[in-house]
């Protein structure tokens, strides 16, 4: 695991794995699953790709390892680092994130 943190996004994050696999010839991001593939794991592997650009690593991929009850691995499909999608999606949830923490009492989010 690899600790980040954006100066510019104020957003820290936890890298499964940063570096080289036998399928690039360039480092990149490796996020370790488990479950079923969700559509927000492209989002989260984008956003530990924004911040680890800000904290000076430069993935050239990224994609997710997902293992299940017993112990297979598959691995999704590579992914280009920045997906503008993801990133926007990304950014619109950080931003509702912090509208709702602004404008509640203490930053507590009330459970419905």
């Amino acid at each position: 695991e690899q600790r980040l943190y954006s100066r510019r996004l104020d957003v820290a994050g936890t890298l499964d794995q940063f570096g080289f696999g036998t399928f690039a010839p360039r480092p990149g991001l490796l996020d370790i699953k488990s479950g079923a593939e969700l559509p927000s794991h492209s989002v989260q592997t984008c956003a530990y790709c924004m911040l680890a650009r800000d904290s000076d690593l430069s993935p050239a991929w990224r994609t997710s390892l997902y293992l299940d009850d017993a112990g297979r691995y598959r691995i999704r499909k590579i992914l280009k680092p920045i997906d503008p999608e993801n990133q926007a999606v990304f950014l619109a949830c950080l931003a509702r994130f912090r509208w709702i923490v602004k404008h509640h009492h203490n930053g507590v989010v009330p459970c419905k």
